[in-house]
């Protein structure tokens, strides 16, 4: 199927669902033709993630404040957070390595973006920052360096796997502070350089002083991880 059969096949499920993921995703592909999207929107990323969602929901409620999303990739946590409002959401900031996921989630959280940034796409290393105030940094629509400093009340992390010193990272997180983290057990992936062998081993890696949920999704060919808790 092409590009254009794609778009209007996807038209007609938004059509339906009136779903504004759904919107800004089409969007988003005509927006940017060379991307290859199939990964990152993937059906057992959709599962992991709606999962992930439903135990926020379980674990701490409506209210999450402030959302700092980290290796945020292409914004599609973000997105699946603020469709359908059953959150009430200060701000999203998804923060990713590689800069050239910024424009691509602000384009899949375009209604927040534009509603005074209330969502924000950054490119940071992730252990470069402060997690008690983090500073990020990127361009405002004219060109022009823009920095700003926030809290945040709940940390995301669903790409452990892909952090090398896992524990050097999880060692700056500050005491308190609200996290739900993933993982997964599939190291045939050449990018995943920090699999857990089991739930066990990662709930230990996390250290967390409070684990308010933990559990495992099986997929074909691995097994992903999640714990939601408190440092």
């Amino acid at each position: 199927m092409n590009l254009t059969k794609a778009l209007n096949l996807i038209q007609g499920i938004e059509e339906y669902t009136e779903s504004s993921l759904i919107k800004n995703l089409r969007k988003t592909m005509a927006r940017y033709p060379e991307i290859d999207f199939s990964d990152a929107f993937s059906r057992n990323q959709i599962i992991s993630k709606v999962w992930l969602k439903k135990e926020l929901l379980n674990c701490f409620g409506k209210d999450l404040g402030a959302v700092h999303i980290l290796c945020g990739w292409y914004g599609l946590m973000a997105a699946i957070l603020s469709d359908r409002d059953e959150f009430n959401i200060e701000k999203i900031r998804s923060i990713d390595l590689d800069e050239a996921c910024v424009d691509i989630a602000d384009s899949m959280n375009i209604d927040w973006f534009n509603n005074k940034w209330k969502f924000k796409a950054f490119p940071a290393d992730i252990f470069d920052l402060n997690y008690e105030m983090v500073t990020l940094k990127t361009k405002n629509g004219m060109g022009e360096l823009a920095t700003l400093t926030e809290r945040n009340d709940l940390l995301i992390n669903t790409s452990c796997e892909h952090i090398a010193d896992f524990s050097v990272w999880r060692n700056m997180l500050p005491e308190g502070k609200k996290v739900a983290l993933q993982s997964n057990d599939y190291d045939l992936h050449v990018q995943h350089t920090n699999c857990a062998d089991s739930l066990d081993d990662f709930v230990e890696d996390c250290r967390l002083s409070k684990v308010h949920f933990q559990g495992e999704k099986q997929f074909k060919d691995y097994t992903r991880f999640m714990v939601i808790g408190e440092v």
